[in-house]
């Protein structure tokens, strides 16, 4: 698949590819335009975004250094269900943050969906990149719905509390999420899992 790149001249996170101009010939095979969103990011998805989408084989990956391209508040909920109901399948936004420099394992996977859009024919497979439910956040999600529900100093609550594989999965969670846990108590659960749980509805695709 052809592999175009816009605002994005770092090829840790634009794989090798050519700039793209909206100007530019009509593009009669599939192709893949990593786009680094500006910072009116909801203004560029209504003026602009249609104009890179108006081929029925263009697909576009909105990304930037906030979670899902910078469009995860509540007024921008609308736009983003209605972006995808337009061009489903066709239009991604990234739901983690992606840094200047990303190293580790975010380079891997980037990396790795390089080579899958370099392979790919006629069709995008986002969960390459960015699985629609993250098992890290599920896993926050039940955990810390467990833990909301245990009675106070009962074996569960207790259980969990000691637990060190919970605490990692709190800390990992609370890494991709403001979650204000910088430490894990049972008045604390329920609302973070509410969080959670409000954040993978703004994954759904």
């Amino acid at each position: 698949m052809k592999r175009y790149r816009i605002k994005c001249s770092n090829r840790r996170i634009c794989f090798p590819a050519e700039d793209y101009s909206v100007a530019g010939e009509h593009r009669n095979e599939p192709h893949l335009i990593m786009n680094h969103l500006p910072r009116n990011a909801d203004v560029y998805v209504r003026n602009v975004l249609p104009e890179l989408l108006k081929y029925e084989n263009a697909f576009v990956l909105c990304f930037k250094g906030e979670m899902l391209a910078g469009l995860a508040r509540p007024e921008h909920q609308e736009l983003l269900a209605q972006t995808r109901l337009q061009y489903p399948g066709r239009v991604h936004f990234l739901s983690f943050a992606v840094p200047d420099a990303p190293v580790g394992d975010l380079f891997k996977l980037l990396e790795g969906f390089g080579t899958h859009a370099l392979s790919a024919k006629s069709h995008i497979d986002w969960n390459v990149l960015d699985p629609e439910w993250p098992k890290h956040l599920l896993a926050a999600y039940v955990t810390l719905r467990a833990l909301a529900a245990a009675g106070p100093a009962s074996p569960l609550q207790q259980a969990l509390l000691r637990s060190p594989k919970f605490r990692s999965i709190i800390a990992q969670a609370n890494s991709d999420l403001p979650l204000g846990l910088e430490s894990v108590d049972q008045s604390k659960a329920e609302s973070a899992s509410r969080k959670i749980w409000q954040h993978l509805k703004l994954l759904k695709r």
